[in-house]
């Protein structure tokens, strides 16, 4: 097992350190089951295990003391390009080949693009899971088998969790089908019931911020409570993440800043940047105002007590819960200047005397 932070060799899987009982209890499997469901916390690395898990399988020499793909046979050239003929990719998640990608300091980075590009592509539609059967089509290229990689399989909606429910009443012969959710409650029951789970840790503190820290993500352990404790979703956070966060939480903690002074603040800002910041900034305000608690926003305990202060706790809770339904559609087809604009109009609404 590679230490934590160490890079793989060029089309090599990443096996997080994290998952590494469950990667030691796989490896062993001589099959794998026709179809797995992987789930586990958001933001914890559930695509790469997957990736790791199918590249291995495929890999024509993986190193037998670990069980991780060699990197350098044909099959992993073919699998860290993206074209492996016995692999699709469905969704978002493993279409952009990577959920950690996301190194400091890179400008508009790979960072930014993986954030903006997961939102867009969180939705799978029905045409999206019917590629699976053109591609089941086609005999396999070797001899290990086809496999198809769904992620995130939440994303589905009901046409197609329907269009992949047919497949797995009948699944082809050598083939496997690796869905990846961290919401599987979603996914339909009839789904769930014809997967092998594959269930993944939720990481230790100490160890996410080891792992943060040696792949030189700055304000690691401010970024680590800024995700929830998804260090994925920490390693995220860029140059840009940080200024918008700046601005906005500036705007936030002032005491006289106005709804229009608020909608200057989140001009620009992209909807799935602001909307995260915003929300786990009215949670903490909540936290303050009932148990006295900061969870994300650890570098602002002042700003936070202050503006907990001047909010209404009742119509802050109202507004956590708008907050909330937001985040399941930001990735509908909606326009996001005006939602930034009515989140940030009604956050200012809160106020006592607004």
């Amino acid at each position: 097992m590679k230490e934590a932070g160490s890079e793989p060799a060029a089309g090599q899987g990443e096996v997080l350190p994290w998952h590494g009982p469950m990667w030691d209890v796989v490896r062993t499997w001589p099959t794998l089951p026709q179809a797995l469901l992987i789930t586990g916390p958001d933001g914890s690395g559930l695509p790469l295990f997957a990736l790791a898990l199918v590249q291995a399988r495929l890999c024509g020499s993986h190193d037998p003391a670990n069980g991780l793909p060699c990197g350098r046979c044909r099959s992993c050239e073919w699998f860290a390009a993206g074209h492996h003929p016995d692999v699709l990719r469905v969704g978002g998640d493993v279409a952009m080949g990577t959920e950690s990608d996301g190194d400091a300091g890179e400008g508009r980075s790979k960072a930014a693009e993986a954030r903006e590009d997961a939102t867009k592509s969180r939705s799978i539609p029905v045409g999206e899971v019917r590629r699976l059967t053109s591609f089941l089509q086609v005999p396999s290229h070797g001899e290990v088998g086809r496999f198809v990689i769904l992620s995130p399989a939440d994303g589905m909606n009901t046409a197609a969790a329907n269009a992949l429910l047919k497949i797995l009443e009948e699944p082809p012969p050598r083939t496997t089908l690796v869905l990846v959710s961290s919401r599987e409650s979603r996914l339909l029951p009839t789904v769930r019931s014809r997967c092998q789970l594959i269930r993944l840790a939720r990481p230790g503190r100490d160890e996410a911020l080891r792992w943060l820290t040696a792949r030189g993500i700055p304000k690691a352990a401010l970024a680590l409570d800024l995700a929830g404790q998804a260090p994925i979703s920490a390693a995220l956070f860029d140059a840009e993440f940080w200024s918008s966060r700046e601005r906005l939480v500036n705007a936030l903690g002032r005491k006289d800043s106005s709804g229009a002074a608020l909608m200057i603040a989140g001009e620009g800002l992209p909807l799935p940047v602001l909307l995260p910041i915003l929300h786990s900034w009215v949670v903490d305000c909540l936290g303050v105002a009932t148990t006295g608690r900061i969870r994300y926003h650890t570098d602002q305990v002042g700003s936070v007590a202050g503006a907990a202060k001047r909010m209404d706790p009742d119509a802050l809770m109202i507004f956590e819960q708008r907050l909330r339904a937001a985040r399941r559609l930001v990735d509908h087809p909606l326009n996001p200047k005006l939602v930034v604009g009515e989140l940030l109009l009604a956050y200012a609404a809160c106020e006592y005397g607004s």
